[in-house]
């Protein structure tokens, strides 16, 4: 921005004083002048303004460089700088001025330079034809220059000069700008010598109307991933607030006092420049130190599945000098046994330092055992006639599977429903599943008998014509008695205890079923045997046939 400058009239200037009037030709510094009685007035070269790396005028005109004396105090540089100081990206008029009694001709050079740097400060633009700009490449970096012209050596009132440009300055602030200033003042008399070389420097400070910027926190170490809340603050009532941070999860913020969270160790940074309507402040650096965090891991799969009263080890990383805090059972070793289900983890803390670490989390599920099941069979009988075919039984809560154990042959089913078929006794057991590895104790042992049923012992059938049948048996153990039938058991005679029965009136040559139903006691209660016999066929008939023959 461009602030106009209200500069007083010439014969209010601070003037400079010399004893003696030196009635001399005026000789100006060029880059390069060879030393004669021609004189050039077209005003200096570059890079003698007697900054660091610049020359003076000395270095053309004889005598010594002033940096003191009444004459030296009466060179000004005047600026509208609000509060005295200059508002960054700011444009600004300079006045130089001299005074020095007896003194018509006088020249000037200037340059502004950052003055922790001696870096080129800011640009210069002339508005004035007694003042040119010159440019010089000084450490890699050009430096701007304001210097008089042959129009502007001539005095603008009597015994005293002054020159004017505009600077602009820096579009950040960057602490003190120095101006280094040269000025001379010439006897006229057309001759290197006589002159007086002079040599000043003037600060100009940023503004006082700038804000500043400070950083405050409560501590300046935290852990890594810890949060670190930092206030902001500063002078001249600041309206925003822009932070940088190094190796934190955010990379800026414009809050006045944010939170962080540091993510990368060693030296951090926090860095935070403040602004008001006048600009914004130099930043403030805070420096904070991240502490490593110990390393905290539980070994091996990260879920558990348990049978109740069963455990699962959990071990920790080992870290020196560390303790450890395990949730949720608020164990305090390293290495523990996790017996209830939950989310395990451990907070490892390094002692030296308080810092800390969460562990992975491993997740452990303790399954009930399931009940001892009960077995059963539906029939509820314990012994069969000839085969046993039945479903077995077993109940019990929480199982998902059982484990059959059948005559020694072992298998697993999903239904707690078993159908057999066996011919012989049946012992049978079961134990309760639950996944992956909860088995039950056994079952009660079931044991069912499979009886082999009482029969007519060397039954035999004999056809003793063509129309009758001999039936006869040995008796059997265990029989309560034997009953017949002879239309395929639609009927049915008791013989008690007879081992024998007989039947005529068959047809010849004909086959026959019989059934022996034999009496007994259960599980078979009754049983039939069987037999088919065939009748005896008729005879052939012998027969001739005789005839009278007539």
């Amino acid at each position: 921005m461009y602030v106009p400058l209200f500069f007083p009239k010439p014969n209010i200037a601070i003037h400079m004083k010399i004893k003696n009037t030196i009635t001399s030709a005026f000789i100006l510094c060029v880059g390069i002048i060879a030393i004669s009685g021609t004189l050039n007035q077209s005003g200096p070269g570059a890079g003698l303004s007697n900054a660091p790396g610049d020359a003076n005028c000395t270095s053309c005109h004889s005598g010594s460089l002033n940096t003191s004396g009444a004459n030296w105090n009466n060179i000004r540089l005047n600026g509208n700088f609000p509060g005295g100081g200059y508002v960054p990206d700011s444009t600004y008029i300079v006045e130089i001025t001299h005074k020095q009694t007896g003194v018509s001709k006088f020249g000037f050079q200037v340059t502004p330079l950052v003055k922790s740097t001696n870096a080129p400060a800011g640009s210069i633009n002339v508005t004035s034809n007694r003042v040119q700009r010159y440019t010089r490449v000084v450490g890699g970096q050009t430096r701007e220059y304001a210097g008089h012209t042959s129009t502007g050596t001539a005095s603008v009132a009597t015994d005293s000069s002054r020159w004017f440009f505009e600077w602009t300055a820096p579009s950040s602030n960057v602490g003190d700008v120095t101006f280094y200033v040269t000025t001379i003042a010439t006897n006229s008399n057309n001759q290197n010598s006589g002159d007086q070389t002079f040599a000043k420097t003037f600060d100009i400070g940023i503004s006082p109307n700038i804000p500043t910027a400070s950083i405050t926190a409560n501590t300046d170490s935290v852990c890594v991933g810890s949060n670190l809340t930092l206030q902001g603050g500063g002078t001249n009532n600041p309206t925003s607030f822009q932070w940088i941070f190094t190796g934190a999860q955010t990379s800026s913020s414009n809050l006045q006092n944010p939170t962080v969270r540091f993510t990368s160790t060693g030296n951090q940074l926090a860095i935070l420049k403040t602004s008001n309507s006048s600009g914004a402040s130099k930043a403030d650096t805070f420096n904070v130190t991240v502490l490593s965090s110990p390393t905290a891991s539980i070994s091996g799969i990260s879920f558990r599945t348990l049978c109740e009263g069963d455990s699962t080890f959990l071990n920790a990383t080992f870290v020196t000098n560390a303790s450890y805090s395990w949730f949720p059972s608020g164990e305090t070793e390293r290495q523990i046994w996790g017996k209830t289900s939950g989310s395990y983890r451990v907070i490892v803390t390094d002692t030296s330092t308080g810092c800390f670490a969460n562990s992975n989390q491993i997740s452990v599920f303790v399954n009930p055992y399931p009940q001892t099941p009960t077995l059963t069979n539906v029939s509820g009988v314990d012994s069969f006639c000839e085969i046993f075919i039945d479903t077995l039984v077993a109940t019990t809560n929480a199982a998902d599977s059982f484990i059959w154990n059948v005559n020694n042959t072992v298998f697993r089913t999903v239904s707690n429903k078993l159908p057999i078929s066996s011919a012989t006794n049946v012992i049978a057991s079961v134990q309760a599943k639950r996944n992956p590895r909860c088995v039950s104790p056994s079952s009660n042992l079931f044991e069912a008998a499979v009886i082999i049923p009482i029969t007519p012992l060397n039954l035999v059938g004999t056809p003793t014509s063509t129309s009758e049948i001999n039936l006869n048996w040995n008796a059997t153990f265990g029989a309560n008695g034997y009953l017949v039938s002879v239309d395929s058991g639609k009927n049915f005679t008791n013989l008690n205890l007879d081992t024998f029965f007989n039947i005529n009136t068959l047809e010849p040559n004909t086959p026959y079923q019989f059934i022996i139903r034999t009496i007994q006691q259960a599980p078979c209660n009754q049983y039939d045997t069987a037999i088919e016999v065939i009748t005896l066929p008729c005879s052939n008939i012998d027969f001739s046939i005789s005839s009278n023959n007539l």
